[in-house]
């Protein structure tokens, strides 16, 4: 008797038969001529998609291809070569769709198809194909929990029916049936559900479409806002860009995880995937406001780790003041510091939960650092008795790749985008600072192109949570566990005059787990030990 593995190879090799046929059938009768390497390229990636894949997939091309006529992978594919969607030298429809899956290995095989179609437009699917309004409900579809689906089974009970009820399985089966059921105003109907769960941070990206027509912005698929008793509601960041060919971002490849006591090694789990959206979602928990001028996150007993700049704005230390303590030595900026803390009463604000806000005063510093630009405060306990939101436990040194960042971007709303990535080539830095050049920016706001790469204490990376985001946590998810990889401290470069720039020309600083790591260990052991857990 053959095993279900077994029998899915035998399928997909007949599949494969069918395909080269079909294709060899085609060349003869058009006189073309043959692909094979292309051909060979996407049977090895429809080999390779699971289940789950697919099914994302065949929603998200549900406007370009009948979804009942896609039974496996190789017929997907063979559907959109045969209208023209994916050919040889142009597959941007695939690049973007396995970004958006979290199948950023299948990226390496399309290397050298589609570079030129890649760099010309790397935010968007090409014209025609895929729309934002189904990208937003593509969004909201991957970050439903199995459970909050089965919800919304009883909860549209009612529009979808009972024999309807039976046939949906995920999250993609719920959306294709009311869009079916109700094309007018499902969308109203959806956001009525996700405000009786409580799922605000999804909730945003619904307003201003319709399910009648496309929407003419992109959606924030990768930076969704979570608004928790927040006075007004601010502008998203931009979405930032696919990561270009030779980034990390293209080929991302596993890091080794903290040493000490802290776990296994990462096998380089994608933090795109929705049970990792979850853990992401919950670690939110531990990301706070520090006033208006910047985040913070839970770290060791009772401290929260901020950009020593947001702690220094909070205070309302001057940079220049600043600097000329720092020439009498660092204990008298750190003894500066404290005492400004001990005057102020500045708090910081937990606002993601579904107990709402909780406060904290910032008391005691226990670590300032000009150069890492890192501070680490401890927090009086709450006068309502409200316990200390849990603490980052888990740590990745020396991190290269796509990672998720948290933060607030001035006021009490938080958001989470999940494309962020590394850049470790100097080359590239060099690029952009000739293209910049040529845009018009000054020379003396590029100095610090030149270092960028050349200290380990540091990551440059892209990200869209640029402004008032310092000391947002950048994360990824191993083992089941959210591991705290940078911090994001400033953007590059100046831009004083606001000239046009591509957002891919722009690079995020962030000090590294390595940096500060390193640093501690030599300067407060005790404080090392209580953040990271080993010496």
């Amino acid at each position: 008797m053959y095993t279900a593995r077994v029998w899915r190879v035998v399928y997909l090799n007949i599949y494969e038969t069918a395909f080269v046929l079909n294709s060899t059938m085609t060349t003869l009768e058009t006189d073309a001529v043959p692909e094979p390497n292309f051909k060979a390229l996407i049977l090895k990636i429809a080999l390779n998609l699971g289940v789950d894949d697919l099914e994302s997939l065949k929603y998200m091309f549900k406007d370009l291809l009948a979804p009942n006529k896609i039974n496996d992978a190789v017929s997907m594919f063979t559907h959109l070569e045969e209208k023209r969607l994916i050919q040889q030298g142009k597959t941007s429809l695939l690049t973007q769709a396995f970004l958006r899956i979290g199948r950023n290995d299948l990226l390496q095989h399309l290397q050298g198809t589609d570079h030129k179609d890649l760099m010309r437009d790397k935010e968007r699917f090409p014209d025609g194909t895929v729309s934002d309004f189904r990208l937003v409900l593509f969004g909201i579809a991957q970050n439903l929990a199995p459970d909050e689906v089965e919800t919304a089974k009883f909860y549209f009970g009612d529009m979808i029916g009972k024999q309807k009820r039976g046939k949906i399985k995920n999250a993609f089966d719920l959306l294709t049936i009311l869009e079916q059921q109700r094309p007018d105003d499902f969308i109203e109907k959806l956001k009525s559900f996700l405000t009786q769960i409580e799922r605000n941070d999804i909730l945003q990206d619904l307003p201003d479409y319709k399910a009648s027509a496309g929407a003419s912005r992109m959606p924030r698929r990768f930076v969704q806002k979570v608004p928790e008793n927040a006075g007004h509601p601010v502008e998203a960041p931009k979405s930032c860009s696919a990561a270009p060919p030779g980034s990390d971002g293209w080929n991302a490849r596993p890091a080794g995880l903290f040493p000490g006591s802290l776990g296994k090694a990462n096998q380089g789990m994608d933090v795109e995937k929705a049970c990792d959206m979850d853990l992401i979602n919950q670690a939110a928990g531990s990301v706070c406001s520090i006033g208006t001028n910047g985040t913070g996150f839970r770290v060791g007993d009772n401290c929260i780790m901020t950009a020593a700049h947001v702690l220094n704005l909070a205070l309302g230390i001057p940079q220049e003041q600043m600097q000329s303590i720092l020439k009498i030595g660092r204990a008298s900026l750190f003894n500066y510091v404290q005492q400004k803390l001990n005057l102020a009463g500045l708090q910081a604000y937990f606002t993601h939960g579904r107990n709402g806000t909780k406060c904290f005063e910032l008391t005691t510093l226990r670590f300032f650092d000009v150069h890492l630009d890192t501070a680490i405060v401890e927090l009086a306990p709450s006068a309502d008795g409200n316990p200390f939101p849990q603490a980052f436990t888990r740590f990745l040194k020396d991190y290269k790749g796509r990672f998720s960042l948290l933060g607030h971007v001035g006021d009490l709303i938080l958001y989470r985008e999940h494309n962020c990535y590394t850049i470790t080539d100097r080359e590239a830095f060099q690029e952009m600072k000739r293209e910049l050049l040529n845009k018009g920016i000054l020379p003396k706001h590029l100095e610090v192109y030149d270092g960028f790469g050349k200290d380990s204490s540091f990551l440059q990376f892209h990200c869209s949570l640029r402004h008032g985001a310092s000391g947002s946590p950048g994360v990824v998810v191993s083992h089941g566990e959210v591991c705290v990889v940078t911090m994001l401290q400033a953007g590059h470069p100046e831009n004083p005059f606001d000239i046009p720039l591509d957002p891919t020309l722009c690079v995020e600083v962030g000090v590294s787990v390595t940096g500060i790591d390193e640093h501690m260990k030599d300067t407060d052991q005790q404080l090392h030990r209580d953040i990271f857990g080993t010496d």
